[in-house]
């Protein structure tokens, strides 16, 4: 347990990079918080009972599960503006928490100094190394929901309470589907309490909804889910998942069969990864490769990941870091850390403005690949690397 001191000196440090960050946000937010305003949208949409997938046309869709507006309907009341306020200060909170957790469960590496100072120490450093990347200041500038749920899906993965870490991921693929991959390491383990859990939170989201709003629930879990085309285009440069890499370079006529092929490969990759047990000797190194590999996975095989989906990358980071030579871990830091930093949409401005190019056009929308595909090369580099271990071991 920790002590008084270290417990206080964790609250008044959490608490100001809470405020600090709020306040930077709050008062200079670099882009229109187009999200919380879809989630705004369709909390008054639920209130007034009109329906909830079809606004009015030049408004974005709403997109997620009904039981995801039913969360979001506290926003009902408030103008957008307040909305936005509110999301940014959970989002800020939760990254805050999220550091502190990480950082004590060593998913995100420290310095050998005393406990509290520790605390003191790496909570804002990491806050504000985190919030600098491009997943982090987008989703709090949009006011997206992608912080709060990789926080509450972290919990999930790391805590030793296995049946309530599964309900809390279940409840959240009830707000958004993609966290359902990450049952993907407590299948690899048997770990069946963790998959109960999963099963349970998401079936207990799909029933309040159905209970709540049926006939949206109906539209929603028969129709409009396999319509992906809702989200926007799929060959979007900020669609870094491997679909979207599909989609910007392949034809149609293959198009289909490639993204199964490669997303099987993809989740067996993760799933010879993965560990299969939690061995309390080396539970650090086994977390962060639960945590980043299933994250992977999931950005991966999703139809679509959006830049500001890649909230997992400073996790995908320190594990590729540890499992990858030295030379190529330092490579691949240097080919990620502009997308990482400026986004795929903006670091294409930034290469097809003084070129004369449409940013949109297909002669700078590579940016959007860079993720994808150096999350695949990790993949398969860590793959070799465990097995020239093995081999090395063996002989």
């Amino acid at each position: 347990m920790e002590s008084s001191s270290s417990l206080r000196t964790t609250a008044i440090s959490a608490g100001a990079v809470i405020i600090v960050l709020f306040c930077v946000f709050a008062l200079g937010s670099p882009v229109e918080p187009v999200d919380s305003n879809v989630y705004h949208e369709g909390a008054q949409a639920l209130i007034n009972g009109t329906p909830l997938y079809h606004f009015a046309p030049g408004h974005l869709l709403f997109t997620y599960p009904p039981f995801a507006a039913l969360i979001l309907s506290w926003m009902a009341p408030m103008t957008e503006h307040g909305a936005w306020l509110v999301m940014t200060a959970l989002s800020c909170a939760t990254v805050t928490l999220s550091c502190q957790r990480a950082s004590r469960l060593g998913l995100l590496p420290t310095a050998p100094i005393g406990k509290a100072r520790r605390v003191a120490f790496h909570l804002p450093c990491w806050a504000i190394a985190l919030v600098i990347l491009n997943p982090f200041w987008e989703t709090i500038a949009k006011g997206q929901i992608n912080i709060i749920l990789m926080a509450v899906c972290l919990l999930g993965l790391t805590t030793d309470r296995r049946f309530w870490g599964g309900f809390a991921i279940g409840l959240c693929g009830g707000c958004k589907l993609t966290p359902l991959a990450l049952g993907l390491p407590a299948l690899r383990r048997h770990d069946w309490a963790h998959l109960a859990g999963m099963a349970t939170g998401f079936l207990a989201s799909i029933a309040i909804g159905w209970l709540l709003l049926p006939g949206t629930s109906q539209e929603y879990w028969t129709d409009l889910m396999w319509d992906t085309g809702r989200v926007g285009g799929l060959d979007y440069p900020a669609n870094a998942s491997v679909n979207g890499v599909l989609w910007r370079h392949c034809p149609t006529t293959v198009r289909s069969a490639l993204w199964v092929l490669l997303g099987l490969a993809v989740i067996v990759a993760g799933w010879l990864l993965l560990p299969r047990h939690l061995d309390e000797a080396r539970r650090s190194d086994d977390l962060v490769t639960t945590v980043a590999v299933s994250a992977t996975v999931m950005l991966l095989i999703s139809p679509v990941s959006w830049n500001h989906h890649w909230v997992w990358l400073p996790f995908i980071a320190v594990w590729a870091a540890r499992v990858l030579p030295r030379r190529l871990s330092i490579v691949m830091t240097c080919l990620a850390a502009p997308v990482a930093l400026a986004g795929p949409l903006y670091l294409a401005r930034i290469i097809a403005l003084p070129l004369g190019y449409d940013p949109l056009s297909p002669a700078v929308a590579w940016t959007g690949d860079i993720l994808p595909v150096l999350a695949l090369v990790v993949l398969v580099g860590a793959l070799v690397t465990r097995r020239s271990s093995a081999q090395s071991s063996y002989l």
